[in-house]
């Protein structure tokens, strides 16, 4: 009979191993898949130049987020009125953690006077979400 218990034993131990195996193979995927960069947009109702624009926004932003590793911004751009002058900017951005990143973003741009009525958007799960930076 102690033959048989060792054998029992051993195989739960092994079935113990494989479902461990499987659970962090399924965990690694899942974050590696959560990991993946979302796109984000932000703008600004803010009428600045492209040169007021990088050295107001895009630059401290990307700066911020690189160095808490949450992202990075990858381009911006300037909306004109038909008659040509600047009434708005835009930033586009890569975020690592949307959890974490969108938070992030909406405080960081409140610092860096971003004004009433700046968005930030992005899509979530097949969803479409618009936030304000300002609560």
């Amino acid at each position: 009979m102690h033959s048989e218990s060792a054998l029992v034993w051993f195989r739960l131990r092994s079935f113990a191993r494989v479902a461990a195996v499987c659970l962090a193979s399924a965990l690694a995927c899942a974050t590696a898949a959560a990991e993946e960069p979302v796109a984000v947009h932000v703008r600004l109702p803010d009428p600045l130049s492209p040169a007021a624009r990088t050295v107001k926004y895009s630059d401290p932003l990307d700066e911020a987020l690189r160095r808490e590793k949450l992202g990075r911004v990858t381009g911006g751009g300037t909306q004109l009125s038909r008659d040509r002058r600047i009434v708005s900017v835009e930033l586009d951005l890569e975020l690592v953690d949307v959890e974490q990143g969108v938070p992030f973003v909406r405080h960081a741009l409140r610092r860096l006077g971003a004004p009433p009525g700046s968005m930030v958007e992005f899509e979530r799960f097949g969803l479409a979400v618009e936030l304000p930076v300002h609560d």
